[in-house]
């Protein structure tokens, strides 16, 4: 990380980056907030910075990934802080054009084989399960990132959901898929358990 910090809130990205929002460097909640945003890329290991937050996000923000790959970011605490809401673009946004989910079911068993229909099944290169989460005090205890093992045949992705609940707990995740520039599609969601 660039930028140390603490009370910042990290998202775990369709293509399984984390993003870095927020929080501060001083000795109080709020002092020294940090607006530059960071992403990390576990396949590397290494940080790079991204575009710099518009307001201080501190104690109390909050940031979740949305269906669509973008995050909201929102909120603080203190007398002076924002009620404003920021969205963040990833740069897989602007690498090209998204693949679509044409149909996926509402709810799949551990384990269990299921169809995604995509037109896009040949230049499918990941398929991932990412939990809807819940942030409270720069802290989303829920994230999960979670591939799935899948083989492209017909206009489909053919898929198996995780085989057991120490590996996705039960709940209801957002269902992206990847293809070869690293494009996610919108996901669409489905209850896994």
């Amino acid at each position: 990380m660039h930028h140390a910090r603490y009370n910042h809130n990290t998202v775990l990205l369709a293509d399984g980056t984390i993003l870095a929002v927020g929080g501060g460097q001083g000795p109080n909640l709020y002092d020294n907030p940090v607006l530059q945003a960071e992403l990390y890329d576990p396949a590397t290991g290494l940080w790079r910075d991204m575009a710099s937050q518009a307001a201080n996000r501190t104690y109390h923000s909050t940031a979740l990934l949305l269906p669509d790959g973008r995050v909201v970011s929102a909120g603080s605490d203190g007398g002076d802080m924002p009620r404003t809401i920021e969205y963040y673009s990833p740069p897989y946004l602007f690498q090209g054009a998204r693949p679509t989910i044409s149909s996926a079911p509402t709810s799949v068993g551990y384990g269990q084989a299921f169809s995604i229909g995509t037109p896009n099944a040949a230049d499918i290169t990941r398929a991932a399960l990412v939990k809807l989460g819940s942030t409270t005090h720069a802290n989303n205890f829920e994230q999960r990132y979670v591939d799935l093992a899948f083989s492209a045949g017909g206009g489909q992705l053919n898929a198996t959901a995780p085989a057991e609940p120490e590996l996705a707990p039960p709940g209801h995740y957002m269902l992206f898929l990847l293809n070869s520039s690293g494009v996610p599609s919108v996901a669409k969601i489905l209850r896994l358990g």
